[in-house]
């Protein structure tokens, strides 16, 4: 006889009946996930579940490399860690907040909600793919994410639900010149890879692989954009939602001169701090990196604090390095482990840009959408875009 529990999950408003576990197996093992009774509904919840290898050590800024198989269950019953932020957007975020105190370089996991048909077990339902927004700097599979409108709004409509993390900052986004080819896109390769484990697993939760929709917003809405471009998502993606972003915005792809976002950028950047980064930190570069939480202090000692957080020495860099023996050095000896670092650097460098690698992305603008457009798409904005970051926009009715 099953025994029921009545349990609260975080940010819903209603207690819900937890009916049982379940336990599926995937290419890499037994993952552990929750049923629970919702209005009648039956809805398997598994969140957590690691789609890569941690993405640390020899395998830190480089394309994802897939999951070996675990030996024993796993639990997926709570989000993965976040992927580290360079941005703190999302540090009051009401479903994710707590959780981000957990952000960490091992953060390769998604979530799966899906309809549980205790009549049909082998029913399977269309799968809709998350990427969250935040400049390629901030987000996370969890943040802004109501589970109980995902469980009433999508899942309940007979619609797999899948969210994913993806990596950030210069751990997503770095990029050198390896010969005559240029290589990054990192934090896009992640998504690939999810795209992937999707394929081939995700009808043990009764998605369908022949049926996936690629939905984001900002950032997440130029990723969608570009998956749905990709000529290495051929049979991944099937159809995108794309809101408030594009592959073709200038912001989202470098088109011209050095990528920011660029390894030699970062050298320079580590070189001027070893100069003495007080004599260019300026007051409304401190502000923003710094916060509200820093305005008791004096701004000579914010600017102090800050080069202090800041000025890690990178022992194995050279002038003469080739770009490779430099970015092998970076990925051994950088410390990420500061948010303000994080923040400093993000605030230098700018927001992280996808860069056309001749590869996942061909080419880019119209020249790649002329070229690989292949599935339907739906695409919009906001009513009031970026009317939340400036209120004193005046809106013109159309």
């Amino acid at each position: 006889m099953r025994e029921l529990l009545l349990i609260c999950l975080v940010g819903w408003v209603n207690c819900q009946l937890l009916e049982k576990s379940r336990s599926v197996w995937v290419e890499q093992g037994l993952v552990r996930g929750n049923i629970y009774n919702i209005d009648g509904k039956h809805i398997q919840i598994f969140r957590g579940i690691p789609y890569a290898e941690p993405p640390i050590g020899e395998l830190r800024m480089k394309p994802p490399v897939k999951k070996t198989r675990w030996h024993q269950e796993l639990p997926a019953v709570e989000y993965g860690p976040p992927c580290l932020q360079f941005m703190d957007f999302h540090k009051n975020d009401k479903f994710a907040k707590a959780n981000m105190e957990r952000q960490n370089e091992d953060c390769l996991y998604l979530n799966v909600f899906s309809p549980y048909d205790t009549d049909d077990e082998s029913k399977t339902y269309p799968i809709l793919v998350w990427i969250h927004g935040g400049s390629f700097l901030a987000g996370s599979a969890d943040t802004g994410i109501d589970m109980e409108v995902i469980a009433n709004n999508i899942v309940s409509k007979g619609i797999a639900f899948v969210s994913i993390n993806y990596r950030l900052g210069p751990l997503g986004f770095m990029n050198f010149q390896n010969g005559d080819k240029l290589e990054g896109n990192f934090g896009i390769w992640d998504m690939v890879m999810a795209l992937q484990w999707i394929q081939s697993n995700m009808k043990q939760f009764n998605g369908d692989p022949t049926r996936v929709t690629v939905m984001g917003e900002s950032a997440g809405g130029a990723a969608s954009s570009l998956l749905a471009l990709s000529p290495k998502t051929t049979g991944l993606v099937h159809q995108a939602i794309i809101m408030s972003g594009s592959s073709m915005a200038g912001w989202a792809i470098h088109r011209h001169s050095q990528p920011a976002y660029s390894v030699d950028n970062l050298v320079a950047y580590f070189r001027s701090l070893d100069e003495g980064c007080e004599k260019w930190i300026n007051e409304e570069d401190t502000k923003e990196v710094v916060g509200d939480e820093y305005q008791h202090l004096t701004q000579s000692v914010i600017r102090s604090s800050l080069c202090n957080y800041q000025n890690v020495k990178i022992n194995c860099l050279s002038d003469d390095m080739s770009q490779p023996d430099k970015m092998s050095c970076l990925r051994k000896e950088l410390n990420f482990s500061s948010p303000l670092f994080r923040k400093a650097l993000s605030a230098e460098l700018g927001v992280s840009k996808m860069v056309v690698d001749g590869d996942l992305i061909p080419s880019s603008g119209v020249s790649l959408v002329r070229n690989n457009a292949r599935i339907p798409i739906m695409t919009g904005v906001a009513r009031k875009e970026w009317g939340h970051k400036k209120g004193n926009v005046t809106f013109i009715e159309l």
